[in-house]
């Protein structure tokens, strides 16, 4: 047997890394997401000229997980701003298809950089930022409410000595 490996770790120790593992994922999580957020507002906000757009493409990416497959759907949007067409390949996909190929839709440009659209119907975004921001905040919250129980407990311990005295 290998020296060391056979104590067991005080579980102090293994719930005050649980609760600092549980405030740093989830605080990184929600920061995540609100920036998702907040891109698609900036987005939505600089894009500011309508224009008609086409899904030109679906296009259906499948991977391989360890319990059967994920496939994932992201449209390809072709429009015309200032006569010159443009194509815009989605970097968010959903789980199910959002659009049909041929599908005639609503985009909105960024008159300053056209390659720059918003496609108000395209709404799997702000579900995952919603999604995100929302877990994270809970995961947060259970180790703030953790760490909060933590601090007590140890306080009470640092008082006891004081009252047994008296």
């Amino acid at each position: 047997m290998r020296a060391g490996f056979s104590q067991r770790i005080p579980a102090g120790i293994v719930k005050t890394v649980l609760i600092a593992a549980a405030l740093l994922i989830g605080a990184a999580i929600a920061v995540f997401g609100i920036l998702i957020l907040s891109d698609l507002a900036t987005l939505k906000k600089l894009c500011t000229v309508e224009t008609k757009g086409v899904v030109s493409e679906l296009r259906k990416e499948t991977r391989a997980l360890s319990h059967g497959e994920s496939t994932t759907y992201c449209p390809t949007f072709t429009y015309e701003y200032d006569g010159k067409e443009y194509t815009y390949s989605s970097r968010i996909g959903s789980s199910s298809p959002e659009f049909s190929e041929g599908e005639e839709l609503v985009i909105m440009v960024d008159p300053n950089k056209p390659d720059r659209i918003y496609v108000p119907k395209e709404s799997s975004g702000w579900g995952l930022g919603i999604a995100l921001t929302v877990i994270g905040c809970c995961l947060f919250a259970v180790g703030a409410v953790g760490l909060i129980f933590i601090l007590r407990a140890r306080r009470r311990r640092l008082q006891e000595p004081e009252n047994a005295d008296q």
